[in-house]
């Protein structure tokens, strides 16, 4: 586990892994540039029309696209043929938001104001409008058969789900939900269910059938805020809530009962079975060093910096926290996601905005990486070592 870190490289953000582990990619000012996933080396350089607002990429990892929303088009590169490139405009209706299908040739777009949703196909250039959805950033989830995909729509005061057939877009089932104001949804392991979840001001999750039967509802704290976000683990089990009350539940996703409640303190406790990775300044001012060791930020960036693992032993450590957030985008876990195994989690709790804790399948955190800087992304990589 973090047996080695790579140099830091300045300037460069939206960092993605290809679903394969193979290819790294980062935008740099209006350029794309992909890299290999063992030294870094770049091997692809595409330059976009405009500023980026996120990448993504195809599921075989062929392809990566890139939403510039202010001119309202997606650009699409392939990562093996520097000469093909791909570019889908809107137009009027504007872009808030694009994705790729499960087949990998085909892009999903919204529309700005949610207007509708559009498939657009790379192979046959043909173009597929569909029923509007309720959110642009959330409340779309294919299956993990790949076969469907559902969204979250808004009618007459009501939320509901619609279901489309990935092959022929055509929609094949639609519900209405109990739900006061749903804010995004995911299938379950096995296809068999979708389970949806309310905005912050109602703390609960709701699983229905493919036929809009409610099967479970859990209630983890109905007076506190609710779920920012949900993850399943790959091999389907295990469900990662978390939540705006800093704590990220695990739920069992067939029974849907919480298993346990992994909280997100100030101190991290005295075990030395924790390993701890803080990023230290290598060649910075001596003033630097001293002002970060004792909870301050360093007033510039340096060249270079170390991870350092370091033994809790004989003290806990204070974790590096900010003041009370005054928005409701700065509170709570923001960000949750499994190992490829399942076996660990990584969190980012935005009151510790520069700690990813990483707890097993139980209360204890076996691991913390304290970085320099606040972090944006993170995730993790397929390797068979």
């Amino acid at each position: 586990m973090l047996s080695a870190v790579s140099d830091v490289y300045d300037g460069q953000s939206l960092v993605s892994w290809s679903p394969d582990g193979l290819k790294v990619s980062c935008i740099a000012q209006n350029r794309l540039i992909l890299r290999t996933h063992d030294s870094l080396d770049i091997v692809q350089v595409f330059n976009c029309a405009d500023k980026v607002d996120r990448t993504e990429w195809s599921p075989d990892s062929e392809y990566i696209l890139c939403q510039i929303g202010k001119r309202g088009v997606t650009e699409v590169w392939s990562a093996s043929d520097s000469e093909w490139r791909c570019r889908i405009d809107e137009g009027l209706a504007g872009l808030a938001r694009s994705r790729f299908a499960p087949s990998s040739r085909e892009i999903v777009t919204v529309a700005d104001f949610q207007v509708r949703i559009a498939v657009w196909c790379l192979v046959t250039a043909c173009t597929r409008h569909l029923r509007s959805p309720k959110w642009s950033d959330r409340g779309m989830a294919f299956s993990n058969g790949e076969a469907y995909m559902a969204i979250l729509t808004r009618k007459e005061l009501r939320d509901g789900v619609a279901i489309f057939d990935v092959q022929t877009w055509e929609e094949v089932q639609s519900f209405a939900l109990s739900t006061t104001d749903a804010a995004d949804l995911a299938w379950s392991y096995r296809d068999s269910s979708l389970v949806v979840w309310e905005t912050p001001l109602d703390c609960a999750l709701h699983v229905y059938s493919l036929r809009g039967e409610m099967l479970h509802s859990v209630l983890p704290a109905s007076e506190k805020l609710g779920i920012r976000t949900l993850k399943l683990a790959k091999e389907g089990l295990l469900a990662a809530v978390a939540c705006y009350d800093e704590t990220a539940k695990i739920v069992h996703s067939n029974t849907w009962k919480v298993l346990v409640e992994l909280p997100h303190s100030d101190i991290l406790r005295n075990d030395p079975s924790v390993k701890f990775f803080k990023e230290e300044l290598r060649d910075g001012h001596a003033v630097n060093q001293h002002v970060y060791r004792h909870g301050g930020s360093a007033p510039s960036r340096p060249s270079a910096v170390e991870y350092v693992e370091t033994e809790l032993k004989g003290e806990a450590v204070t974790l590096p926290s900010i003041p009370k957030p005054e928005t409701a985008d700065k509170v709570g876990v923001s960000m949750a996601i499994f190992s490829e195994d399942g076996t660990f989690l990584a969190t980012k709790n935005e009151r510790h905005p520069c700690v990813v804790p990483m707890p097993a399948g139980s209360r204890d955190r076996i691991a913390a990486c304290v970085l320099l800087d606040s972090i944006r992304n993170f995730c993790s990589r397929s390797t068979q070592e």
